[in-house]
């Protein structure tokens, strides 16, 4: 309820009130069955994407009712609660820093990345074990972040592709890993974190290419001979 002071708590329902909602559940997939093959005119609820699927059909269920109102009211609270903790995440932090270290050419430092995170940064605060292969520990999440959890992260969550590159230095050679972001994917998800983008960021537009590219390998042996060089 999003208003008043209700006499039940929905998350620590009683025997009786469970009875009931598993009652109305019956009723409603009993419902559903029987009105598969109709055509529903649907609820023009105005929400898009994730928030329509999980709402329209509810709402189309009230829709022309005098419940509508009081309904759309509890969706928007719901979706409001939803949408501030997708900005409050570990994913969307992670994503407001890395902003912050793109290059132009949408590619980003690995170990420069790291860095960044784990040492003194005053936005992501937290202490790094390094008898833990680099472990790092932030006071805000109860989790820990590794180098192949971070790299889980920007491939599975932010769809960047990993490359290597090899630069040579002093006549000796040397892998660096670094991350290649897609101007789209940016765009969609710094509006699923409210994360305000710079217009500089696209100068270039499209993302460098790499001396040399391999397959994804582990992070730690990775860093361990950037770390040496």
């Amino acid at each position: 309820m999003t208003e008043g002071s209700p006499d039940s708590n929905i998350k620590r329902p009683t025997r009786e009130e469970m009875q009931k909602l598993n009652e109305i559940r019956n009723k409603l997939l009993i419902w559903k069955l029987q009105k598969m093959g109709n055509i529903v005119n649907r609820a023009d609820s105005k929400l898009e994407k994730r928030d329509q699927e999980l709402w329209e059909d509810f709402l189309t269920m009230v829709d022309g009712t005098k419940f509508y109102e009081k309904c759309e009211s509890v969706v928007n609270y719901y979706i409001q609660q939803r949408h501030e903790a997708i900005k409050n995440s570990f994913e969307a932090r992670i994503f407001k820093l890395l902003i912050d270290k793109i290059k132009s050419n949408l590619e980003l430092s690995f170990l420069e990345y790291w860095n960044y995170l784990t040492i003194d940064n005053q936005e992501f605060t937290g202490h790094l074990d390094l008898r833990k292969t680099n472990t790092f520990y932030p006071d805000d999440f109860g989790r820990y972040v590794t180098h192949n959890s971070l790299s889980s992260v920007l491939e599975q969550k932010f769809q960047a592709e990993k490359r290597i590159k090899v630069l040579r230095e002093n006549d000796r050679q040397r892998r660096v890993t670094y991350y290649s972001f897609k101007q789209d994917v940016l765009q969609t998800l710094a509006k699923k974190y409210g994360v305000k983008l710079t217009l500089d960021m696209f100068s270039s537009g499209q993302s460098g290419q790499p001396t040399q590219q391999t397959d994804h390998v582990n992070h730690v042996d990775d860093l361990k001979q950037e770390t040496k060089s």
